[in-house]
């Protein structure tokens, strides 16, 4: 199982050949601002994986969402539902990705949650009930998945985080608000019994770690970051995680 963001690099050959020599035989590959279905499909990716699913508002947006399936997986595609996001200034779509083996199912709910500059520099004079309401939107969306991942656009304790704090206040917003905007969606997850995967590393380049997995349900066997050189934004500005799980 693997998490990543494909950003501004998401339709040239350095990402999908970067990624695919990470991917060493991954079941599933979730992407966030992922490229097109077309350039996945002229690109070294699709003689591996094939689009289980892509999701994209077309009338509110262009960005996209896709879920890869391993071709030789033993994993079968089944269904795949959309949701809208209502509350964010920014169109989002996340998707819940439904795979079998025989009588075993599991569903996957790929994310990308409601924040960033764009939103950020307009949203911040949300009250702090509002804030926790608009991060949570996507998460409760999804509340049905066995494992929940994605760009969360939010940063685990972030008052620890000076620069950061220094940009969030230079647009507005208090100590507070910081709190909620951030860590409200990873509340509403630990509240609905979902366990993070333990994985710390930077994935942005920020130095950063807004991308993460959530799950209930089974346990991770391995936990491997996916390298793409985000600190020199070589193939993606984001790099990824893998999480082998055993499920229960």
């Amino acid at each position: 199982m693997v998490t990543i963001n494909a950003f501004l690099q998401a339709e040239l050959e350095p990402f999908y050949n970067q990624l695919m020599r990470q991917l060493q035989g991954v079941d599933v590959v979730c992407i966030q601002e992922a490229p097109p279905d077309w350039a996945i499909k002229d690109s070294i990716l699709n003689e591996y994986y094939k689009v289980a699913c892509e999701s994209q508002i077309k009338d509110r947006g262009n960005e996209r969402m896709t879920t890869l399936l391993l071709r030789t997986s033993p994993w079968k595609f089944t269904d795949c539902t959309e949701f809208r996001t209502e509350l964010c200034g920014t169109p989002r779509v996340s998707q819940l990705v439904t795979f079998t083996r025989g009588v075993i199912k599991i569903r996957i709910g790929n994310l990308h949650l409601c924040g960033g500059k764009y939103d950020e520099e307009t949203i911040w004079e949300s009250s702090v009930k509002e804030l926790k309401t608009i991060k949570q939107e996507t998460v409760t969306q999804l509340s049905d998945a066995d494992i929940i991942l994605g760009d969360f656009n939010s940063v685990r304790n972030p008052l620890a985080k000076s620069g950061y704090v220094e940009y969030m206040k230079d647009l507005g917003w208090n100590n507070a608000k910081i709190v909620a905007w951030n860590m409200s969606p990873f509340q509403k997850l630990t509240s609905m019994g979902y366990k993070r995967v333990n994985y710390n590393e930077p994935t942005s380049t920020f130095g950063e770690t807004p991308d993460s997995i959530w799950y209930k349900g089974m346990r991770p066997l391995s936990i491997t970051g996916i390298d793409m050189g985000a600190q020199d934004m070589i193939a993606s500005d984001h790099n990824g995680i893998c999480v082998e799980f055993r499920l229960n």
